[in-house]
């Protein structure tokens, strides 16, 4: 009986033992966790800070898009106003102008309806 209550006193200090290492590894895990988030905490600002900074960037660059999107607009309206259109309907005048001269006085225009019909009334007589 004393050999198994030997052994039993050995398996009580053994787990003893044991549960004083895993306790021990345990804490130790539960320091390294609580400084993991103590540096997330620091990072955590220094990102927040970096993303104010950035947005406050974008925010910038977008006004002075728009305002550049609005200065091409009216610099386009304004080339168009007084540049293109008055050229096209330059265009279209000397265009209208060089067929009106062409119809008048080509001397292989085609007939018109007046003339067809004086040719068709002198044919049948």
């Amino acid at each position: 009986m004393e050999a198994i209550a030997v052994l039993r006193d050995l398996s009580l200090i053994f787990l003893a033992v044991e549960n004083i290492i895993f306790l021990g590894i345990l804490i130790f895990l539960a320091l390294q966790v609580w400084k993991f988030v103590k540096l997330g905490k620091q990072h955590v600002g220094t990102l927040t800070d970096s993303a104010t900074e950035v947005f406050g960037t974008v925010k910038e660059t977008t006004v002075v898009a728009r305002h550049t999107v609005e200065d091409v607009a009216g610099t386009v309206g304004y080339v168009n106003d007084r540049t293109v259109r008055p050229l096209i309907e330059l265009y279209a005048a000397v265009a209208g102008a060089t067929r009106f001269v062409r119809a008048v006085f080509s001397p292989n225009r085609p007939p018109t309806d007046r003339e067809l019909a004086e040719r068709e009334a002198r044919d049948e007589q």
